[in-house]
């Protein structure tokens, strides 16, 4: 048996593989122990091999890792940044505070397992006519109450539009909905849209000050390069 049976050529490669695995594994909610039953091996095998040993391990224990999870190495390298990225924005909007609906001894909860879509009114039929509701302000708040009888889950009126803007009462749930969307992109549970990047407008305020020129898509790439998408 030869050397080169037991290590690739890939092993210059193993620190980024190994990471994209695990990010991986984090987008698809997938634990170690899950992928040794699913790649048939022991869990302090595939524990070992993820941290520190890939580079030691035979090409061919090696590959059925990589095909419980249904890649290939080339895959792996050219998505690993994408998914770090995604496992971030999940990581980031998975648990939620309830310090702000007034409930701040209770521990924070997993988004998913809580959340309760708002209902929402599409107001764009009801309120193309700018120049009418500028002249009767009173006639806005008439069409915002008559459109509740069309209310339906904000999640499917944002699915219904390319650009959306969500309105609301302070407290009627428009930034953890938008935790909400962006968790589930990130998961790919929103169809094609799975590269989710959230932005504070204030954020973006202040750094108009320093760059009055500033882009606003420019700054916006700018903050998902931070963390970590930088190479996609």
């Amino acid at each position: 048996m030869t050397v080169s049976s037991i290590v690739s050529s890939s092993d210059s490669k193993s620190p980024a593989l190994v990471d994209a695995i695990k990010a991986l594994m984090d987008l698809r909610g997938i634990t170690q122990e899950e992928l040794a039953d699913q790649a048939e091996m022991s869990r302090v095998q595939v524990n070992r091999i993820l941290n520190g040993a890939w580079a030691k391990t035979r090409e061919s224990t090696r590959n059925r890792l990589l095909k419980a999870l249904a890649v290939d190495e080339s895959d792996l390298l050219e998505r690993g940044d994408l998914d770090r990225y995604r496992a971030y924005v999940q990581e980031k909007y998975r648990i939620q505070s309830l310090a702000g609906l007034g409930f701040a001894e209770l521990h924070r909860q997993p988004l998913d397992a809580i959340y309760v879509t708002p209902e929402a009114s599409d107001l764009s039929r009801e309120c193309d006519n700018d120049e009418e509701r500028q002249q009767d302000p009173a006639n806005s708040t008439r069409i915002a109450k008559e459109s509740t009888d069309d209310s339906q889950p904000a999640t499917s009126l944002v699915d219904q539009f390319h650009r959306v803007v969500v309105l609301g009462v302070p407290g009627a749930g428009k930034t953890t909905l938008l935790h909400f969307l962006a968790g589930q992109a990130a998961s790919g549970k929103r169809g094609e849209v799975n590269l989710p990047i959230v932005v504070r407008l204030p954020e973006f305020s202040l750094a108009l000050e320093d760059q009055p020129n500033l882009n606003f898509i420019d700054w916006a790439v700018s903050q998902a390069d931070a963390n970590g998408c930088e190479n996609t």
